[in-house]
């Protein structure tokens, strides 16, 4: 999914995507005044360990 965040302060924003079946996506975003920031979280598939 993409999502947009508005009139948002300078500050360091730390962003977190979760979705069930995949590992957790993290990034942390330092954003100045006026500034547009693009940013792609990728998350990978988790793997599922079956028993033997």
């Amino acid at each position: 999914g993409s999502f947009e965040f508005t009139d948002l302060e300078t500050d360091t924003y730390k962003i977190t995507a979760k979705k069930r079946g995949y590992r957790k996506g993290r990034q942390t975003v330092m954003l100045e005044e006026g500034e547009d920031e693009e940013i792609r979280i990728e998350m990978k598939k988790q793997l599922k360990h079956k028993p033997i």
